[in-house]
């Protein structure tokens, strides 16, 4: 018996590697000025590492694509982010009507293009293409972790690593604001894309308001289904394509998780920071200056009986819940290692 016991303390002993649940998400691209196609969003990955204890592994946190400063340039692609040897592409930019053929450029998912162009290409398993020009004026949108209509950016992906919320609150779906009860000292901040669903066939789109104590407002952009209910999950999203437009005064949408076309004249939306939303396009050659891509993320979940060491540089923040401990780092275009121990 005694000889089994050892046996068995000597094969705890020898475990040397920790099950390391990862997203990983690019930068967003920046839309263009001067009537202008909507940026594609960074590329996505999400999945399981085996990782080593005590080894060094990279992190870094793909930058969104700067926003341009005059209407004769396309968007600017956004930055890989790194975990280990898994690294999405940088969203592509998005195409503009002063620059040749008016093509969206290629990224982990690709910018939508001007007028007669082409959306820029994605990469497969990370992000879809951007939406073509339709002639007349019509400017793609961009590419997401759907697919780009003609002029809506495409939709951005439904994650649940960092834990789905519930609410029983009984709303009727619709867009505009929307208010939740939901538990307290929850994580949520402003400008948050999230996704309120009751099922697969019924569920809202849009970007946190404010959260206070139980309440959870939120902005919503986009539904799908009709009806009031009273059971609700509660998830992020990332990885939302910008929006194009018809003309000046017919704006598209961003893919839920990225940014609107300005419009008549307007700049269009930013990407949400740390999301890897692609950036909206301008509307009209009177605005000479873009909105960034939203940079990227790295989420790492192990089990609460492990730990994660960070060698410094990267801004990350740590929740332990259900018995995991969750890493959220998010400090835009910082190099770092990670080591489980």
């Amino acid at each position: 018996m005694t000889g089994i016991m050892l046996s068995l303390l000597g094969r705890a002993s020898t475990v040397t590697n920790v099950s390391v649940d990862y997203l990983v998400v690019a930068g967003g691209g920046s839309g263009a000025c001067g009537g202008a196609g909507g940026a594609g969003a960074g590329g996505l990955l999400s999945g399981t590492l085996t990782a080593l204890l005590s080894t060094a592994y990279t992190l870094t946190i793909g930058a969104g694509g700067a926003g341009v400063t005059n209407n004769a340039l396309a968007g600017n692609n956004g930055s890989a982010s790194t975990f280990s040897t898994i690294s999405p592409t940088g969203g592509g930019g998005g195409g503009c009507v002063s620059v040749s053929s008016g093509n969206g450029k290629n990224g982990g998912s690709g910018g939508g293009a001007w007028n007669t162009g082409t959306g820029g290409t994605g990469i497969s398993g990370q992000g879809f293409a951007g939406g073509g020009g339709g002639g007349s004026d019509t400017f793609g949108g961009g590419g997401a972790g759907a697919a780009a209509t003609t002029v809506d950016g495409g939709n951005g992906v439904v994650n649940s690593i960092t834990g789905t919320q519930t609410s029983s609150s009984s709303v009727a779906i619709g867009t505009g604001s929307k208010t939740f009860t939901v538990a307290s000292g929850l994580s949520y901040s402003a400008g948050q894309p999230i996704r309120v669903k009751y099922d697969a066939s019924n569920y809202m789109d849009g970007r946190v308001t404010s959260y206070s104590s139980t309440s959870l407002v939120v902005d919503v952009r986009k539904t799908l289904g009709s009806g009031t209910y009273s059971s609700w999950s509660i998830d992020y999203m990332y990885a939302g394509g910008g929006g194009g437009q018809v003309n000046v005064s017919t704006v598209g949408k961003g893919g839920s998780g990225g940014g609107g076309n300005g419009g008549n004249n307007a700049n269009g939306e930013a990407g949400v920071a740390n999301f890897g939303g692609g950036s909206g396009g301008n509307g009209g050659t009177g605005v000479t200056t873009s909105q960034n891509g939203g940079s990227g993320v790295v989420i790492l979940k192990i089990p609460d009986t492990r730990s994660a060491t960070f060698s410094g540089g990267v801004t990350q923040t740590l929740v332990t819940t259900g018995g995991y401990k969750i890493y959220r780092i998010t400090a835009a275009g910082v190099s770092d290692t990670v080591t489980f121990s």
